[in-house]
């Protein structure tokens, strides 16, 4: 039986050049480390069938798993949004950490440990924010 394999796009510590479509992962110079941990949470769509209209969309927070690729292992990103491999520091501290906790051990509404539900964010333009906008593989280069 073959043995599980990584996927593709996890990165451990390559150099490369930008000309040449591979990734460049640099060395820290003392800022803080920063890791994306990527979870599924799902919603619920309530259609009007009579006008053919969408009327409510909910949220299942109560229901959030981290999300895996198609070998099983979970799908965390460096502040390059690299993925890494999830075996390793600091993947698995920030695993660990964003982990969802809730009060009392009830599954209910968002986690204790994340922020309140009215600071998510909707959608994700990694292009809008200025800190990721000079990493972003398809943002405008600035000059």
């Amino acid at each position: 039986m073959d043995e599980p394999r990584r996927a593709l796009d996890v990165v451990d510590d390559l150099q490369a050049d930008t000309e040449t479509g591979t990734v460049i992962v640099e060395e820290r110079d003392g800022s803080p480390t920063r890791r994306w941990v990527r979870y599924l949470m799902p919603v619920m769509v309530e259609v009007d069938c009579d006008v053919d209209r969408v009327t409510r969309v909910v949220t299942l927070p109560d229901e959030i798993r981290a999300d895996r690729d198609d070998v099983g292992h979970f799908c965390i990103y460096d502040e390059r949004f690299v993925r890494r491999p999830d075996d390793a520091q600091p993947q698995t501290h920030a695993f660990c950490v964003a982990r969802p906790q809730w009060e009392y051990h009830l599954r209910v509404g968002p986690p204790a440990n994340w922020p309140k539900t009215p600071e998510w964010e909707e959608g994700f333009n990694i292009a809008a924010d200025d800190t990721y906008a000079q990493i972003h593989p398809y943002a405008t280069p600035r000059h």
